[in-house]
């Protein structure tokens, strides 16, 4: 059985058991609260799926929902204090509930189809926003034509549940009704579950006022970024804004049209508020606090929670479904796996599966093994922010910190053959090389418009071929980069899409893929594999072949040994280009190119 066999034969059956041991909090902590409301001195919120109840001055929470098969979300407690609108999943679909606020029978007000499960960033149908000063609940139902991720306002009567009264309003987003009820202060999108900081393109949201009954609107907040959460208080409408980076609670004063900044927070931003009364309530860094209007004052809610914590309790699991990144080691007899947060190596074929990580609080993931086979590198999160670390293969002895104070989301990190360097790219388009043994590292080049991708080392060690694309027509194109001289310089040109490049195992060439061809059945630009020499010097393997008869100690300084190492000494880029020859094959899309010895292997 063949390494790739025996891969591919783990892949399929591998079984590995974890512990799920979570680190300990302090006593009486209580964080991941979300989806807070506030009326009087009562306080409702969500954790763990559960609804729970506590007071303003904080203390222990009472939890009123327990059921274990769905979540039970966005809890808005009635003007009068005793009774919770919440949206729920009891029946295999997501519907509107009540629930008395000491806690009882759910009962169920809606009973129209929700548009089922969404991907993160779509969020929740039936989403409760407000109630009305008569004891209606206003709910964001996604019931509209547009798409199952937009949403419009229906009222609920929970004296006469049934099917929802729509608002005028075609779209909405969060939103608060004015005291008497005749406009709403709303986003006309909904943006909240999509966690794109400082977001200023297309879904940017505003504040808006609408007038029910005069069918009016009016434009509170025109700022490029964020606006959201609108809270009519008295006079006030108040709203989080990042127009000054980090979401932080803002105020519109409607005798002098200004806005004022309320919070001054500049790490977590303030999410998901709600407005009871002159009240405010709001989620920051998994705690909850509450604003006074009337004061001014922000104070955080300190919460006891006498839960079992089902999640946290420690179990073994088969986790072969959680595997997020591997690697196998140079000879093949082992294979390195990133599942859960952890790191294990199994054997090929005989041998015990070991945990080499054993950081059940932290996350390590993209794992990579070193080509000389002693050492794992890897992201980890220890530190507090992903930085890359590698470790000996067996996990025995201390994990060695190769990067700190990273600025940015580190990707696609990779070893050099000869195990001295590692490449990585990050989230400010930079492709960085790092030595291992000194950490220092350099900045080989940086894209002004979009990620550097598919980039490798040359068999010597000593140069990278990467994929960059134009700043001026958005092509991509090859380029190299020198590590002795600091040097990048470009290969292809910015007229078709180049893409994938290696260097061949004998360091003569450089296999790339590209859309060159157009296919007039297809209408459209489909790939080829291409083959660069890195100078004039070195014959085309596709020139015509044309056997001759080699005489005894003739050419013999000519050829090169097996076994001799290879050295890059330079790239002729300047023509490299005209170099450029098409693979004998078919038109197809091309993926994965890695070179071997004589050739090259592709999907």
């Amino acid at each position: 059985m063949s390494s790739l066999q025996k891969f591919f034969l783990l892949i399929t059956v591998i079984a590995l058991a974890a512990s799920a041991v979570p680190g300990k909090a302090t006593a009486g902590e209580a964080r991941l609260l979300r989806y807070p409301h506030i009326m009087g001195d009562r306080v409702v919120f969500v954790y763990a799926g559960d609804i729970w109840t506590v007071p303003v001055q904080g203390g222990r929470a009472r939890r009123i929902t327990s059921f274990p098969e769905g979540l039970e979300l966005f809890p808005r407690i009635s003007p009068d204090g005793k009774t919770i609108a919440f949206s729920g999943e009891y029946c295999g679909t997501r519907q509107v509930y009540t629930i008395p606020y000491e806690g009882g029978e759910p009962r169920r007000l809606t009973y129209y189809p929700d548009v089922g499960r969404m991907p993160p960033r779509g969020g929740y149908d039936y989403m409760i926003i407000d109630w009305t000063t008569d004891g209606r609940i206003l709910v964001r139902h996604n019931h509209t034509p547009f798409g199952k991720r937009v949403g419009r306002y229906y009222l609920i009567d929970p004296d006469s549940p049934g099917l929802p009264s729509p608002l005028q309003l075609p779209e909405a987003g969060p939103g608060s009704l004015s005291p008497d009820g005749k406009k709403i202060a709303y986003n006309i999108k909904s943006r909240e579950f999509r966690t794109w900081k400082r977001y200023q393109a297309g879904r940017a949201q505003d504040v808006f006022i609408y007038d029910l009954e005069n069918d009016r609107t009016e434009q509170v907040t025109d700022y490029a970024g964020t606006d959201n959460f609108p809270m009519w208080v008295g006079e006030s409408i108040y709203f989080t804004s990042d127009r000054e980076r980090t979401l932080n609670l803002f105020r519109y004063d409607f005798s002098t049209r200004e806005i004022t900044r309320v919070t001054s927070y500049d790490y977590y931003d303030v999410l998901w508020p709600s407005r009871g009364g002159d009240r405010i309530v709001f989620e920051k860094g998994g705690y909850l606090f509450w604003h006074d209007t009337g004061t001014g004052n922000t104070e955080r809610i300190d919460i006891t929670l006498g839960s079992d914590k089902p999640y946290t309790r420690p179990v073994y699991r088969n986790i072969k479904e959680n595997i997020g990144s591997y690697t196998i080691s140079p000879s093949g007899a082992r294979a390195a796996f990133a599942a859960r947060g952890e790191i294990f190596t199994v054997p090929a074929e005989y041998g015990v599966t070991r945990n080499i990580s054993r950081t059940p609080g932290v996350r390590e993931r993209e794992l990579e093994w070193s080509p000389d086979g002693k050492y794992l590198l890897y992201l980890s999160e220890v530190s507090g922010e992903y930085e890359i670390w590698m470790r000996p293969k067996s996990g025995d002895g201390e994990a060695r910190q190769l990067t700190t104070e990273t600025d940015s989301w580190i990707m696609g990190i990779d070893w050099s053959p000869d195990s001295r360097k590692v490449v990585f790219t990050d989230k400010k388009n930079r492709l960085w090389v790092l030595d291992v043994e000194s950490g220092k590292r350099v900045v080989a080049d940086r894209s002004m418009v979009n990620g550097i991708h598919h980039y490798s080392f040359s068999p010597d060690s000593r140069w990278l071929c990467y994929t960059k694309r134009s700043e001026e027509n958005f092509m991509t194109s090859i380029w190299a980069y020198s590590l002795e001289s600091d040097e990048a310089m470009k290969l292809t040109g910015d007229y078709s899409n180049d893409r994938e490049p290696v260097f061949s195992a004998d360091g003569k060439y450089i296999y790339f893929i590209s859309q060159r061809d157009f296919i007039y059945g297809d209408k459209d630009w489909e790939d080829r594999i291409y083959i660069g020499t890195l100078s004039p010097g070195i014959p085309s393997p596709m020139a015509p072949r044309n056997d001759e008869e080699e005489v005894a100690g003739e050419g013999g300084d000519e050829k090169k040994e097996k076994d001799e190492k290879v050295e890059i000494e330079s790239i002729d880029a300047e023509r490299f280009a005209s170099r450029v020859v098409a693979l004998p094959l078919e038109h197809k899309r091309y993926y994965s190119l890695s070179p071997v010895e004589g050739g090259i292997l592709f999907i």
